[in-house]
């Protein structure tokens, strides 16, 4: 029981020193603040692409009753590429940018449909 008494004491008192004490210096010894440099610049040119796929689906209805079709999937594929460039302002957390792009969306599955109605039997 003591151990756990005593544990939990210098627990505290790391804590406390860690949290809210001061931390010693030598006095001979000047303390120079150093200035945060990000390890790395927003500032450049950028080119990139992107790429996916998309699918949809078409329900058929025919006032004369039921379709023959019933659902037809259309898959499709789209991708596109991407150039820029970003400054980032010196001593700031701000970035500024243009950037264009394209894009081109093929979803060429045509379904052509040339009957009408049509019963099932």
């Amino acid at each position: 029981m003591k151990h756990v008494l005593l544990g939990g004491v210098v627990f505290v008192a790391l804590l406390k020193a860690s949290v809210g004490g001061q931390v010693a210096n030598a006095a001979d010894m000047p303390v120079k603040a150093v200035p945060y440099v990000a390890p790395w610049s927003w500032t450049g040119f950028y080119i990139g692409a992107h790429v996916g796929g998309a699918v949809g689906t078409t329900n058929f209805s025919d006032s004369f009753g039921p379709s023959i079709f019933g659902k037809v999937r259309s898959p499709g594929f789209f991708g596109g590429v991407q150039a820029g460039y970003n400054w980032e302002a010196p001593g700031s957390p701000w970035v500024f940018g243009v950037e264009a792009d394209i894009s081109m969306l093929d979803s060429g599955r045509h379904h052509h449909v040339l009957c009408v109605g049509g019963r099932r039997v």
